[in-house]
């Protein structure tokens, strides 16, 4: 009796980006409003704390950007803790944290997820990783609102 090939990081991945393929009634994206990730770049290794930029245009105002890390061995979105402040020029900034501080992170690879989701949303986002919190289960949550757009992502490993 065969008990199946365990997934590799690259399998779950896979499996998790097409949970993320369109559902039914998702936004409608005006293909002018762009908002991408250029550092760090995809494969990179990256220490616990790191700068994240990029570039937008044309985000609405009734919108943000927020960067949320997807740990696949865990099937858990940890967002972080704001959303993005946008820049002028196009740009944007932000710092993330990879995991924690502890060797145990190292080699452990994550997706980034630069998500363009509604206020009132973003709100629902930070509320769930604080009750996860309150919980003692860290600042991960199970989903993302699926009313969110993911604009750009990248796959890094902590170092």
């Amino acid at each position: 009796m065969s008990q199946g090939i365990p997934k590799s990081s690259v399998g779950r991945i896979l499996d998790f980006l097409s949970r993320l393929l369109p559902q039914p009634g998702p936004p409608v994206l005006d293909p002018s409003i762009q908002a991408k990730i250029e550092t760090p770049l995809e494969g990179s290794e990256v220490g616990y704390r790191i700068s994240v930029e990029g570039t937008q245009r044309r985000v609405p105002d009734n919108m943000e950007l927020w960067l949320v890390l997807y740990a696949p061995d865990e099937d858990i979105f940890y967002p972080q803790p704001s959303a993005i402040m946008l820049l002028p020029g196009g740009r944007w900034y932000t710092m993330a944290t990879i995991g924690e501080d502890k060797s145990q992170y190292i080699g452990k690879t994550y997706e980034m997820l630069l998500l363009m989701l509604p206020r009132a949303s973003a709100m629902q986002l930070v509320r769930q990783a604080h009750e996860a919190m309150a919980r003692g289960k860290g600042l991960g949550t199970p989903n993302i609102p699926r009313n969110g757009v993911v604009m750009d992502r990248r796959i890094i490993t902590r170092r």
